[in-house]
């Protein structure tokens, strides 16, 4: 559903005060950390946190990629910071750190609120690959894995069972919904995930890194608008009828929730850091006030009311019919002068002229490619250009094919979807003569499946040495069903004798994918691909809309990559223990050196006082060192820990339900213990 764009309020600026400070992108907020009024909070880029209404400067001595404020069983507001490497959690009225928990990757995004059935509000750190839930004291009530970084967190009541689920967007292209510890549904998008914004009653909003944006009621997109750029940061106001969106450019909009209309816009001269409303009315939607905090710390208080213009809905429809009535005789002046200068001029198409459209792939190349064919009827005209417009599917917007010289009335044009999505491709199809000035424009949809780049093979090539094999209650009628809806050219898809046994041919990878069940409902699939038989077993039961489905998984590569991780792991814990005793036992020495000299200095020992202090910074220099190693191990092993964290995920996918869920709780118990030598165990053939 496509929005208007016509604006029925006017944005304002009211105020604007200088806030002294750089501030990091998407590290603004709001909050009463003391007994003064509640004010503005911000990270900046020399690595501190301050305010607008207090003297608060605290020194995180770390690049700041996120802020937070909540109350946790706190008479106000604690502060709680994602760094590159941590989270923590500060009580600025008692000046006191609640907890520090070391992060790998560090803390992209934070959301605070009461999550599924825990008594406790939880502190939920979106990070890479994983997602912490701690609480007040920094102890883990959840966690999780994820398909790729995590940009986007919120917290939503998404089945009206009064408890929140939690939304999670990241670079995988989805939107998925955790209910508890499991996966409740997992919405397929065409770019990464960067904003969520819980609206209520099942409602979210959401921003695409391709620009765009909508509204989901449940799993059924409301509406969608796109723009040029990427959504930094959306807001919902507090009666849920408006949601304001704004770009790091300093364009700022406010939209109708249900319909998606443009209420108001404005821009700013400057880079946006954050947004903020300020006040607004619960049954009404205007006034509405918002600050914006730019980049160089300026901020500036809006407030976006009804528009001082005239109202006149009935001179607002006369507008558009005049100008609807101007392109029309526009239009109609060009088709006079081409019909009176076309028995002299260049020659016109044939009015019964039709292009075809056909997506098909080209088996007639190595390896095969994926195309989309256009062709022109009758024969006598030619493709001139064609304009092709799909999410994910190009580097850019929009893809233009624009031949200069050997026109013809067929065009054959390569597609490569970097993902498994699908995606509604439009067409517009230039067609006229070699020396033609004008023009007949065709339009045309196509759609691609969402395994469309998987090619029919015959038994020539050997099988894949990887497989996943699981039972269904399903007949294997079904299955060659769900293939003929996802693939393309998938006419050699047939059961015989009770068993469906299909092959393809992988053209991004070069690589074979086979099918195989028998008629009690064993299924086998069998590729090298770890995420590919994965992304099948999600597409497989969200149509069957099965509950719960468990699987067992031989992949040697992988359990050869699983069992170097883990070996790795044992190493770097090992090592980083070591190095950790030895600075402890040298920090020790350090105190005792420094106790001593003052010891020497105040009793006038100068000689004895010199020799310490020569030992101490040798000490230092050691430890200098030392520091060195140590970030160097636990830079290793933070990139071991996502590698994992990775692996992880896609063997969760293999399977549904609880077998997921206890899969990543029996991980997470591995690593908790330092039991590495079970996890490829665990994660191919599951709990």
């Amino acid at each position: 559903m496509m929005a208007e764009e016509r604006t029925e309020f006017d944005i304002s600026e009211v105020q604007s005060a200088p806030f002294g400070h750089r501030i990091n992108p998407r590290c603004v907020t709001k909050g009463q950390v003391d007994e003064r009024p509640a004010g503005l909070i911000a990270g900046t880029a020399t690595h501190k946190v301050v305010s607008n209404r207090t003297d608060m400067v605290l020194n995180v001595n770390e690049a700041i990629r996120c802020v937070a404020t909540a109350r946790i069983n706190t008479p106000y507001d604690i502060l709680i910071v994602g760094t590159t490497s941590q989270v923590m959690a500060y009580d600025v009225h008692n000046n006191t750190t609640l907890f520090q928990k070391d992060v790998p990757d560090g803390v992209n995004c934070i959301v605070v609120g009461k999550y599924s059935n825990i008594d406790d509000p939880l502190i939920i750190c979106g990070g890479n690959y994983a997602i912490w839930g701690l609480d007040i004291t920094g102890k883990d009530r959840f966690w999780t894995v994820t398909g790729d970084n995590v940009h986007a967190l919120d917290l939503c009541d998404f089945d009206d069972d009064q408890e929140n689920e939690l939304l999670i967007g990241s670079d995988s292209f989805d939107i998925r919904v955790f209910k508890g510890d499991q996966m409740f549904v997992e919405i397929s998008e065409t770019d990464s995930v960067v904003c969520l914004r819980t609206i209520g009653n099942g409602n979210f909003g959401y921003a695409l890194k391709s620009g765009s944006l909508g509204v989901y009621k449940y799993m059924k997109r409301g509406w969608k608008v796109k723009t040029k750029s990427s959504v930094f940061q959306l807001e919902v106001t507090r009666n849920g009828e408006a949601m304001l969106c704004g770009w790091t450019t300093g364009k700022i909009e406010v939209r109708d929730v249900k319909t998606g209309n443009l209420l108001a816009k404005t821009s700013t001269n400057f880079e946006i850091s954050g947004l903020l409303l300020t006040q607004e009315s619960e049954e009404a939607l205007v006034p509405l006030e918002f600050a914006t905090v730019s980049s160089n710390g300026h901020v500036s208080q809006m407030t976006m009311d009804k528009s001082n213009k005239q109202k006149d809905e009935r001179a607002a429809e006369l507008h558009d019919f005049g100008v609807r009535k101007h392109q029309i005789l526009v239009e109609l002046k060009n088709y006079e002068q081409t019909t009176g200068h076309e028995q002299d001029s260049e020659p016109q198409i044939d009015v019964n002229s039709v292009v075809n459209t056909e997506t098909a792939i080209n088996t007639d190349y190595s390896p095969p490619v994926f195309q989309l064919q256009q062709s022109v009827m009758p024969e006598t005209s030619v493709i001139r250009m064609v304009i092709l417009s799909g999410e994910s599917i190009f580097p850019s917007e929009a893809h233009i094919i624009h031949p200069n010289s050997n026109f013809s009335s067929m065009m054959n044009i390569d597609l490569m979807p970097e993902k498994d999505v699908a995606v509604n491709l439009n067409i517009k199809t230039v067609v006229g003569f070699p020396n033609s000035t004008q023009f007949h424009v065709f339009e045309a949809e196509a759609y691609l499946p969402r395994f469309s780049m998987y090619a029919p093979c015959d038994d020539k090539l050997p099988d894949p040495q990887g497989r996943v094999e699981f039972l269904l209650k399903e007949k294997p009628e079904k299955i060659s069903l769900w293939i003929q809806e996802n693939f393309l050219h998938h006419e050699g898809v047939q059961v015989e004798n009770e068993e469906l046994n299909v092959r393809f041919f992988d053209i991004r990878k070069s690589a074979v994918l086979k099918i195989h069940m028998n008629k009690e409902g064993k299924v086998e699939i069998m590729t090298d691909d770890f995420e590919l038989a994965g992304n099948l077993i999600q597409a497989i039961s969200e149509t069957l809309q099965l509950d719960v489905l468990r699987s067992k998984a031989e992949f040697p590569a992988v359990a050869e990559e699983i069992g170097e991780i883990a070996a790795m792991l044992h190493d770097l814990y090992t090592i980083n223990e070591k190095l950790s005793t030895e600075w402890a036992e040298k920090s020790s020495i350090v105190r005792q050196c420094v106790l001593r000299s003052e010891d020497y200095l105040m009793t006038n020992q100068i000689k004895l006082a010199r020799k310490h202090y020569v030992k101490l910074m040798q000490l230092n220099d050691a430890m200098v060192v030392d520091w060195t190693v140590r970030r160097s191990n636990k830079e290793r092993l933070w990139a071991m820990l996502r590698q994992l964290h990775k692996i992880m995920d896609k063997s969760a996918r293999l399977r549904v339900g609880e077998p997921a869920t206890q899969l990543i709780a029996a991980c997470r118990e591995a690593l908790r213990n330092q039991n590495f030598a079970v996890l490829p165990k665990i994660l191919l053939h599951g709990v």
